[in-house]
């Protein structure tokens, strides 16, 4: 992870030069199946789809969903206020019509990009938890979903690397400094299993019916949504008539 942030330092020297040219490179990328595939893995850093995956692991794998669900959060608080302390023009505002752009036109508060951070935060939040493979397979979904935001027309590059390097940092802290708060929270009982089931819940409804970019994307969020909240009202339900144990 040290490489990592080292690593992005240096790029981000080298990206400051070349960062619209490189927007045009690969916001200029266009085809109809690409379009409907960046289009639906951008999602993949929607905090509310992430947390809402993560959530449906509570009953088999608590640790990760803790873990995930802490660092995506920190992740979020740090992009806003990121965002707020930077307030960086999107491309639209900066390149006019000369750009390409799937979705909604955004205009400001580009810097850093907050579905990258979600990705990466909640992909290094696996890290020593999973096998290899899935690590390396999670942190290539998440590198996808930095690629996305710049095909779509919603960010520099500039954007997505600090936002890569932004879920890191919030996974490390999660991970490090604040691994004792997640144990203690994995430790907690049935009761805690279920609110957070309801949580996901709630974010099934929000995905399928009030999440913006469903209008835009109803093919992928929509089926996410009620597939995801379903699920979870079954998990809750199975939760909650489970016998207690008899000490």
């Amino acid at each position: 992870m040290v490489l990592f942030l080292a690593a992005g330092a240096g790029f981000a020297g080298v990206l400051a030069v070349f960062n619209r040219p490189l927007f045009f490179l690969l916001n200029g990328t266009r085809g109809p199946a690409a379009d409907w595939l960046m289009l639906s893995i951008t999602h993949l850093g929607n905090g509310t789809v992430v947390a809402l995956v993560f959530l449906l692991l509570v009953i088999l794998r608590k640790d990760l969903c803790i873990r995930a669900i802490l660092a995506i959060s920190l992740a979020g608080i740090f992009t806003a206020v990121g965002k707020e302390l930077i307030s960086f023009p999107r491309p639209a505002s900066v390149l006019g019509d000369g750009i390409f752009v799937l979705g909604p036109v955004l205009r400001g508060n580009s810097f850093p990009s907050g579905h990258t951070a979600t990705a990466f935060a909640a992909a290094f939040s696996l890290r020593g938890r999973v096998p290899r493979w899935v690590l390396y397979s999670t942190l290539t979904l998440a590198a996808l979903v930095g690629f996305s935001r710049i095909y779509i027309g919603a960010h520099f590059p500039m954007d997505v690397l600090f936002g890569s390097i932004t879920g890191l940092i919030a996974a490390m802290l999660v991970t490090g400094p604040g691994n004792n708060l997640s144990t203690r929270l994995e430790r907690r009982g049935p009761v805690s299993d279920s609110i957070l089931l309801a949580l996901a819940v709630v974010m099934g409804i929000w995905i399928t019916w009030f999440e913006p970019m469903t209008s835009y994307n109803p093919w992928f969020l929509r089926p996410l949504g009620i597939g995801g909240g379903l699920l979870a009202l079954i998990l809750l339900a199975r939760t909650l008539t489970k016998p207690v144990r008899a000490s």
